[in-house]
């Protein structure tokens, strides 16, 4: 048997699976569940109950998981306590929710009132394949965000794709679709409406239309509305009128019905109870399916008025059925009455007979707690104790057969005082299987406990491990600060040697002005000297735009900074007044030596070779200052890069002690719970020990009285051995009987019927018949 997983996750919470049973179909039928609880294992829950559609008294089925059989379902299973229990419940509901979701027969034939409507407004053949109406005026759309959205959500099904939702109905339409229907306002006052039924003369169905031609209703599927509503359906006129006769045929041969419960209508009781409306007549506005309204409310008044007669024999046809039906539940009360004084009388007589077998039956149901305890507990360690149960069934085999030995040397022993040598023997085999079986409970407690500690021990060293990461996070924390505070230094350093160089620029600038002087007053060429300050303007607006992008980078920093490097901000501004100043002398030269281009140009053939070899000693001068300016940028951008790594390092090492500390509480609250659980554990633990030993104390007693009972039958030993051969033949042939009884135990369940009857007969005869029926169903017991 397959059951439907469940989890019930919790956050930083480690949870174990638990299976949830699915509910018995069988019981939800006629026939009821014929299968005993050992062979079914499913529960036996109202169905109708947990789609919260059963509101019958008369119900006969379960309404709650509270009973005896429920209860020990799931707790073999795991599901224990009253919040369990809620949570179980809480489950099935959704699943019957899930499952219940269908589509609305009574929304495609176009009359459904309920405002409430538990099922899906949507067109059946859209579900099915294609809707072949081009004015179907059904809805075509799941999750339409009205009645459609609203009822998934109530079932909880909002997150289940659309197409396993078409899927779902697709399987319902195919196990049952809708068939077309008369529509009972036309034949009663004419439908003016939206309508998906067929607009039919039900007399002339029939054939017993007394107007023929002259009848106001129509006699043909041939109309325009008819052929309409068989093309939607999708069936042909001549499979119509026969399936339309048959209905007619079923319900005149079933009156008259008796009542059901809620359990057992299906959706043509629904239909019939809402069949008389149409939504033209009394319908109100509908996002789903669009009608044609009545133009005016004196027509609206003349409709509802025509409409109340027929509601009213309706009316009058259901209370008079309740009538018939409330006699019959009262006939049938006072024949259980009956029944149940006669099987009152049987029990009397039951009574005086199970007094002789009371201390074989509470033998036995200690025996039996004790293997059913077994076997739950087995259950429950399943997957992990795969190899044992094999053995634990075998031995639950053995002591069943022993019990069932048992029984019958008692049976045999209190007619013929039998042996209580076997009874002491098997009592002290179980008892020591009983202490073997709490050894090995013990060691795998003892296990646990041991496991839970190592646990604990690693969740500590992960604490101390997380306080260590901590620690180290900190110095690093404290490393990177002393980094950043020798970078910064660096950086200064850096900067006082660009201050130094620059004074060193400064002072073979003017070095180069003294030349330039010279060579201008032996060449007097202002091309060359327009060519080097040309040049020089050059590189002085390449210097100019490297400072101004590090000065922008380091405006970036400063931003941040403020604070600490207004000095510095200051410097730079400085520097860059001064090369402005540089840029505008060098602007002033230009203009001067402007003026003394006529005197130049007759001077330039002369001083090539001269300007040849200061150009030579300018570009080995250029290539000089780009590789110095390619080191200086390449160390800013290192330095960049390594204080950005530092903050990014700074922000991963904040991200991490958050993480850190937020591990460290989820830690503490696993930690806690764990304890809450082992806490819980020891007091459940303690409690079966305690169980335990007094169950061992019984035995023990039992023990002692059965030795008490040897102290007595061994002075009767001599006479007992003798006897023993002919008991070793007599349990034979008693094994044998049992074997034929139990082949008989399906012919008796099938004659139960007849063993009430004869109930009714002679008090020795019921009494015969109830002693052959206990000894029967104590066989079919084990």
């Amino acid at each position: 048997m397959s059951f439907a997983r469940h989890e019930r996750p919790r956050s930083g919470q480690q949870q174990t699976a638990r299976q949830l049973p699915d509910v018995c179909n069988d019981y939800n039928r006629k026939g009821r569940c014929t299968r005993s609880w050992s062979s079914c294992h499913e529960l036996h829950l109202c169905t109708y109950f947990l789609q919260n559609r059963c509101t019958d008294e008369r119900c006969n089925k379960a309404h709650a998981l509270e009973t005896p059989r429920n209860i020990l379902l799931l707790e073999g299973l795991g599901w224990q306590g009253s919040d369990d229990m809620a949570l179980a419940l809480d489950i099935l509901r959704r699943r019957a929710r899930g499952q219940a979701t269908s589509i609305c027969v009574m929304y495609n034939e176009g009359i459904c009132n309920v405002p409430s409507c538990g099922r899906l407004h949507i067109c059946y053949r859209r579900v099915a394949d294609t809707c072949p109406l081009d004015d179907c005026g059904l809805s075509h759309d799941l999750q339409d965000g009205g009645h459609n959205a609203d009822l998934l959500a109530s079932a909880g099904l909002t997150d289940t794709p659309v197409t396993e939702l078409l899927r779902r109905l697709q399987e319902q339409v195919r196990r049952r679709p809708p068939q077309p229907a008369l529509c009972r306002a036309y034949v009663i006052q004419g439908c003016q409406g939206y309508c998906l039924r067929l607009h039919y003369c039900e007399a002339f169905l029939y054939s017993r239309c007394r107007f023929g031609d002259r009848c106001s209703n129509s006699h043909s599927l041939k109309e325009s509305h008819n052929r309409r509503v068989l093309t939607f359906f999708d069936w042909t006129e001549e499979q119509v009128l026969e399936e339309l006769r048959k209905e007619g045929v079923g319900r005149s041969a079933s009156r008259p019905a008796r009542a059901r419960t809620p359990t057992e209508r299906d959706d043509e009781e629904e239909r019939f109870d809402r069949q008389h409306l149409c939504e033209g007549s009394q319908r109100g506005p509908s996002a789903e399916t669009p009608f044609k309204r009545i133009d005016s409310a004196k027509e609206v008044a003349n409709h509802i008025a025509s409409m109340q007669t027929p509601v009213k024999e309706l009316k009058d046809k259901d209370q008079q059925r309740e009538t018939k039906v409330k006699a019959e539940e009262e006939n049938k009360k006072k024949k259980i009455a009956e029944l149940t004084e006669k099987v009152q009388s049987s029990e009397k007589i039951m009574s005086i007979t199970q007094q002789r077998n009371a201390d074989y039956q509470r033998q036995i149901a200690s025996m039996q707690a004790l293997v059913k305890e077994l076997k739950d507990k087995d259950q429950q360690r399943e997957t992990k104790v795969k190899a044992e149960e094999e053995n634990k069934k075998k031995k639950i085999a053995e002591l069943t057969e022993k019990v069932q030995s048992s029984e019958k040397i008692m049976s045999i022993t209190q007619q013929r005082n039998a042996d209580y040598q076997r009874q002491i023997a098997s009592m002290q085999t179980l008892v020591k299987e009983l202490k073997d079986k709490d050894q090995q409970r013990e060691t795998e407690v003892k296990a646990e406990e041991e496991n839970k500690k190592k646990n604990i021990a690693e969740l500590t060293e992960k604490v101390q491990s997380s306080e260590k990461i901590m620690s180290i996070i900190q110095q690093r924390n404290a490393d990177y600060q002393r980094q950043i505070a020798s970078m910064q230094t660096l950086v200064k350093e850096l900067k006082n040697k660009d201050q130094q160089r620059e004074t060193k620029v400064k002072a073979e600038e003017e070095n180069k002005k003294k030349n330039i002087a010279e060579l201008t007053e032996k060449v007097q060429s202002s091309e060359k000297i327009m060519s080097i300050t040309q040049q020089r303007n050059a590189d002085y607006q390449r210097q100019i735009a490297i400072m101004q992008t590090l000065v922008k980078e380091l405006k970036d920093k400063d931003q941040q900074r403020e604070t600490e490097v207004k000095a510095e901000e200051e410097n730079k501004k400085k520097k860059i007044a001064e090369l402005t100043e540089k840029v505008q002398s060098s602007e002033k030269i230009m203009a001067i030596t402007q003026e003394r281009n006529a005197d130049y140009q007759r001077q330039i053939a002369s001083m090539q070779t001269l300007v040849k070899e200061l150009k030579d000693k300018d570009q080995q001068r250029e290539t000089e200052v780009k590789a110095e300016e390619e080191n200086k940028k390449k160390k800013i951008a290192e330095l960049t890069e390594k204080v950005q790594s530092s903050e990014k390092i700074m922000a991963i090492t904040q991200q991490r002690n958050a993480d850190y500390q937020r591990q460290i509480a989820s830690m503490q609250t696993l930690v806690k719970e764990l304890k809450d659980k082992d806490e819980q554990r020891e007091t459940k633990v303690k409690a079966e020990e305690e169980n335990k030993k007094k169950k061992i104390a019984e035995l023990t007693e039992k023990v002692q009285s059965s030795e008490k009972i040897m102290s007595i039958t061994q002075q009767r030993n001599a006479d007992y051995q003798r006897q023993i051969a002919s008991m070793q033949t007599l349990v034979k042939e008693l094994k044998d009987k049992d074997q034929q009884r139990e082949t008989k135990v399906k012919a008796e369940e099938e004659n139960k019927k007849k063993k009430i009857a004869e109930l009714t007969e002679k008090p020795w005869r019921r009494a015969a018949a109830q002693s052959r029926f206990v000894t029967v169903s104590r066989m079919s017991i084990f």
